[in-house]
């Protein structure tokens, strides 16, 4: 007599229970690694962009971010119309270099913007709003720079020139989609320097989890080019490939 084997439905459950609690804890791991992937890629990317837009303008109209004229207050209801062969100016120079960015005012002006992203999460409401090509949203400027140049007075990282002729930024690399937080250290310090007055207190790691390695960036914009402005910001972008 030929006999015939197969599973059991016991022996069925069991495995297919397995492999629900080893999808359940996997699952979540690889989402967060493709999204860190994602923010990590386009962070890289729009700090590109606007290294290629400084460089531009200064081949091109021969001034870069240290040269702006009143650089916040110069028109900026008129930002679109600003041309950088007439002024020196922070929309001047995007509209001369940047294509496909659109300037969508201030944030405390833009009903959308206001209504979705947190005071503390991108300086303030007074910041001065450019959508890019790619969709990232990049934030200039506020209150404290209404009048010029500034870069903040707290400034304590060695990877930061000590010059005030820059800008603070915030790059929100997925635009207004969440999570709209700023990237953390998940383990070290943000700003802090040991005693040499070389090194963080603490290297900062910026691990891939929802918590930590979010879509915001903050940025200087000064002379030529364009620096993470806190330590989580500068490791991401030097451990993206």
């Amino acid at each position: 007599m030929n006999r015939k084997t197969g599973f059991t439905l016991a022996e069925v459950l069991i495995t297919i229970g397995i492999i629900g609690v080893v999808a359940a804890l996997t699952i979540p791991t690889l989402m967060a690694n493709i999204q860190g992937a994602k923010f990590r890629s386009q962070f890289k990317k729009t700090v590109s962009t606007l290294h290629q837009a400084v460089r531009m303008s200064q081949a091109q109209y021969d001034f870069n971010f240290a040269d702006l004229d009143d650089p916040f207050k110069e028109g900026m209801v008129e930002c679109a119309k600003q041309n950088p062969e007439q002024v020196k100016t922070i929309c001047s120079l995007f509209n001369g270099t940047l294509t496909g960015a659109t300037y969508l005012g201030k944030t405390s002006e833009n009903e959308m913007l206001k209504n979705i992203y947190d005071f503390d999460e991108i300086y303030d409401y007074e910041s001065l709003v450019w959508s890019l090509a790619d969709g990232s949203l990049v934030f200039i400027g506020g209150n404290n720079v209404s009048a010029g140049k500034f870069i903040p007075s707290d400034l304590d990282l060695n990877h930061i020139p000590n010059t005030t002729d820059g800008f603070m930024a915030f790059i929100d690399v997925n635009g207004i989609s969440k999570p709209n937080k700023r990237v953390s250290c998940s383990v070290g310090d943000e700003t802090g320097l040991d005693e040499t007055g070389r090194q963080p207190l603490q290297a900062c790691l910026v691990k891939n989890n929802p918590n930590n390695l979010t879509d915001i960036y903050p940025v200087v914009l000064f002379g030529n080019t364009v620096l993470p402005y806190t330590n989580a910001a500068k490791y991401v972008l030097d451990t993206t490939k």
